[in-house]
């Protein structure tokens, strides 16, 4: 059967396993840096992509995959792992929407990140 619906930002449900596996006081500040960083590594990828550079960004989508796998991110993970097996005739420029579902998807999952688990307030 052929999938039309965009898979789930979160799998909230993996992801409550990691947290009662791993602790929140572990897991928590992965997930903060994650979502400090994707949205540049996802424009890193288009910005490789757009300088002929598909191998590089293959490379680089496939990290943001890994690591979105890791994280629960469903939806980055498959817009990553979409540019990770993009053929020769895939279009490189940086609006394609490739590219699109990629950014798209890297910063709704940072802002669920950011909304879901805020910088502590440590006392002084």
């Amino acid at each position: 059967m052929l999938e039309t619906a965009d898979p789930p930002l979160i799998d909230e449900a993996e992801l409550a396993q990691s947290l009662d596996s791993l602790g929140e006081e572990r897991l928590v500040p992965i997930l903060q840096a994650f979502a400090a960083t994707v949205v540049g590594e996802a424009g890193d990828v288009v910005n490789a992509a757009s300088a002929h550079e598909p191998d590089r960004a293959r490379r680089m989508a496939h990290a943001i995959k890994g690591a979105a796998f890791n994280l629960s991110a469903t939806r980055l993970a498959r817009a990553a792992e979409a540019v990770e097996k993009m053929d020769a005739s895939a279009d490189l420029s940086p609006d394609a929407p490739l590219f699109a579902q990629l950014t798209a998807a890297a910063r709704e999952t940072g802002d669920w990140i950011a909304l879901r688990f805020p910088e502590l307030i440590r006392p002084a």
